[in-house]
């Protein structure tokens, strides 16, 4: 089966922009589709008529159990639906409370515990194909809000979408700012169907190539110093980020010591070189366009290349594993950093 999520991730290849650049960029445009970005792990549901539907994420998973599946069963058989691609956001709700992402992904993860399996809702945002035809952005958000958005559904949510132009967004954007976790932000769509990611938080998807410093006092604890974290170029490339020291716990620093140690494939100048393999969240206060050294992953091994530009991140804090991405140039790319234009 083909991967959906990642077909449409690459299709709408997001562009972040910090708050600031939002009045400047869509100045005078008055028909911006705008959205609350849930932060959740992106999920397609895949729906062919006398078919149980499914979950599909990003990184290939197939997920069966949460109840909200039977009411997407239910719904679209009613509807007369022949097949359907509709993308979203799984997240966990509580008390009409999104959770915390690590603790949706963790929920998401373990679906098959019925305790989990009901918890499970999906914000749906956008339809990739709809009876084997691709809908325009217009066509799309008069059918989410047509078919879900009335309806009295309990796991099948739709975000808080509005069109308009920065009146609107300053307004939209105002009201992401009352949820401590759940909502990350504003995501807005132009009629060419360009995404674009305003978040309330700065943080960036990262591979994680390896960790230092072997001569540091924690080294001998067995805890890890600092993390070697890395974008990825449209070459492939691996663009290093600052170095990541704060924001674990003395578990966490030690969990990756031990990942580190026993996934190394080469040590240079003091850093344990790991293969590319795991992306982490990294949150950082600000952050600057500087040169930056570029490594090349090849025949099991990092070598140099020079210099170009990344982000330089002030006071940048580990977040979490993001277990429902990849390393690859859609997941890690430049774009994530505001005013990319390289």
């Amino acid at each position: 089966m083909e991967n959906y999520s990642a077909l449409w991730k690459k299709k709408a290849s997001f562009k972040t922009i910090s708050f600031n650049e939002v009045d400047s960029v869509f100045k005078g445009k008055n028909n911006l589709i705008m959205m609350e970005k849930i932060d959740g792990i992106l999920g397609a549901l895949i729906y062919e008529e006398n078919k149980d539907p499914i979950f599909q994420t990003t990184t290939g998973n197939i997920i069966k159990d949460p109840v909200v599946l039977y009411e997407y069963k239910l719904l679209l058989s009613q509807l007369k639906v022949k097949n359907i691609i509709l993308m979203g956001e799984l997240a966990a709700v509580k008390n009409d409370t999104i959770l915390p992402f690590n603790s949706s992904a963790s929920i998401v993860k373990t679906s098959y515990r019925p305790e989990n399996a009901s918890i499970i809702h999906h914000y749906v945002f956008d339809v990739l194909s709809y009876n084997d035809k691709h809908l325009s952005p217009s066509e799309s958000l008069k059918f989410i809000l047509s078919n879900f958005d009335r309806r009295k559904l309990i796991r099948i949510n739709v975000p808080k979408i509005v069109v308009g132009g920065i009146k609107e967004f300053h307004k939209l954007y105002q009201e992401t700012q009352r949820f401590p976790f759940g909502i990350e932000g504003v995501v807005i769509k132009t009629l060419d169907s360009k995404f674009y990611k305003v978040k309330s938080t700065n943080s960036f998807d990262l591979a994680l190539l390896g960790a230092g410093n072997i001569k540091m006092k924690l080294w001998n604890r067995n805890q890890i110093s600092y993390l070697v974290v890395a974008f990825m170029d449209r070459n492939g490339l691996f663009r290093l980020s600052s170095k990541v020291g704060t924001g674990f716990t003395i578990k966490q620093r030690e969990e990756f010591f031990e990942y580190i140690n026993k996934n190394k494939i080469q040590i240079s100048e003091n850093v344990v070189f790991v293969k590319p393999e795991l992306v982490v969240q990294i949150s950082f206060q600000e952050h600057n366009l500087l040169d930056m050294p570029i490594i090349k992953y090849e025949k099991g091994l990092y070598h140099p290349v020079g210099k170009n530009l990344s982000a330089s991140m002030r006071f940048p804090s580990f977040d979490l594993i993001r277990e429902d991405k990849k390393v690859n140039i859609d997941d890690l790319r430049m774009e994530q950093i505001p005013m990319w234009k390289y």
